[in-house]
């Protein structure tokens, strides 16, 4: 037999009873419910297999970290994950409890295992022989794309939390305001708006109930706002607590600074508006000129290609 052969086969068999033994030790014996809060925060998907699915995923994640922790980056450990980056992002996808890296770790590890396993599939399915240098590359391109793709979903999730939240902002300000002329103060303010988007922006109502409880819970104003901003990750709302922090400092009216930054908000959507219309011209020529006038060329040319090729197959055999 070929040496190379050999050791590939060796290194394989070792691979797959390595994988299996951490399977065994990692797979949980029962499949937890959870609580309901973890239920309807993280895993309100409806149906109960769902729901027993991510909580499976969610214990394999803390055997694994319970097992190989001391090895895993810092803002993967339960000690150390405060304030890190993974948290702010966390925050910023509407998951506040640490249970949800347990989530992610656990979706890193099998996405990681099937990619593995894919790679090596597709590395002997597509080659003749079997290559080590091909397995190997195949194997860790599809370990890194695998590990890669939870942190892709997060970051799917994350930019999609903030667009619904830009989207509802300007008019939440608009409320605001009104509620402030109205003789309301700036916390009932909040509170008052945040009621009003419980079911129009569910992301919103949860950004200012939030809000609402730290200033209930004795937390100064400017630090619940700057942490509204660090939980939200936007550029705009940073902007509004900034305001809203310097008006107070200085005793400026806080309404009439409300109404001109969700004036200005309104005024940047539009501006953003106007250049992706302004870009779409230049986006659809990919689409128009490999996909769409190569088929309207063949449906109007075609029939008269076809009529000329059989006119000058008749004159070629008349001459004949």
């Amino acid at each position: 037999m070929d040496p190379l052969l050999l050791l590939v086969l060796t290194l394989l068999f070792i691979a797959v009873v390595v994988g299996i033994l951490m399977t065994v030790t990692l797979i949980p014996t029962g499949i937890p419910i959870g609580s309901a809060s973890t239920q309807s925060k993280f895993l309100d998907f409806g149906p109960k297999l769902r729901v027993n699915a991510s909580s499976w995923v969610t214990e394999m994640g803390d055997r694994f970290r319970q097992r190989f922790g001391k090895y895993l980056p810092s803002m993967l450990r339960e000690d150390q994950w405060q304030d890190s980056r993974l948290q702010h992002k966390f925050f910023q996808a509407g998951y506040r409890s640490h249970t949800a890296t347990s989530l992610l770790l656990g979706a890193i590890v099998i996405s990681a295992g099937i990619g593995l396993v894919g790679g090596i599939v597709l590395a002997l399915s597509w080659s003749d022989g079997i290559q080590l240098v091909r397995v190997m590359v195949a194997a860790g391109l599809g370990l890194v794309v695998g590990a890669l793709v939870p942190l892709s979903c997060l970051e799917i999730l994350t930019r999609r939390r903030q667009r619904q939240l830009l989207g509802h902002f300007p008019d939440a300000l608009d409320l605001i305001r009104i509620c402030l002329e109205a003789g309301l103060g700036l916390d009932a303010a909040i509170q008052r708006v945040g009621q009003e988007f419980r079911q129009v922006a569910p992301a919103l109502f949860d950004e200012f109930y939030v809000l609402s409880l730290e200033l209930r819970a004795g937390a100064g104003r400017a630090q619940a706002l700057q942490n509204l901003a660090l939980r939200t990750g936007l550029s705009e709302i940073r902007s509004w607590v900034t305001m809203i922090i310097q008006s107070e400092k200085f005793g400026t009216g806080i309404a009439e600074a409300v109404k001109i930054h969700s004036d200005q908000l309104r005024l940047g959507r539009r501006l953003n508006a106007e250049q992706r219309a302004a870009t779409l011209s230049t986006k659809l020529l990919f689409p128009l000129i490999f996909c769409i006038f190569p088929a309207l060329m063949l449906v109007l040319l075609g029939p008269a290609g076809i009529t000329i090729q059989q006119q000058f197959g008749h004159s070629i055999e008349v001459n004949r």
